[in-house]
């Protein structure tokens, strides 16, 4: 929805990466996704995997994410 709204005020930020360093940009239905109990998967899940994954290939760590995702609300990790 960036851009959406002319007045809208921006801020912006200088953050210095290293090597091996990753910026994962998401939706928020990767955090508001729920299970059959409707709790969220929620920024602890997300970033509990974010520090257990961190040494994969980029492709194959957006994948595992989508996967890990479906699988906690319940969908078939093929589906759209």
């Amino acid at each position: 929805m960036l851009g959406m709204f002319p007045e809208a005020v921006y801020s912006s930020a200088k953050i210095r990466f290293s090597p091996g360093d990753r910026c994962l940009l998401y939706t928020d239905g990767i955090l508001e996704a729920k299970n059959a109990a409707r709790e969220e998967f929620g920024k602890s899940r997300c970033k509990q995997f974010l520090e257990t994954q961190r040494d994969i290939p980029a492709a194959r760590f957006a994948n595992t994410l989508l996967e890990r995702v479906a699988v906690f609300s319940g969908y078939n990790s093929g589906r759209a």
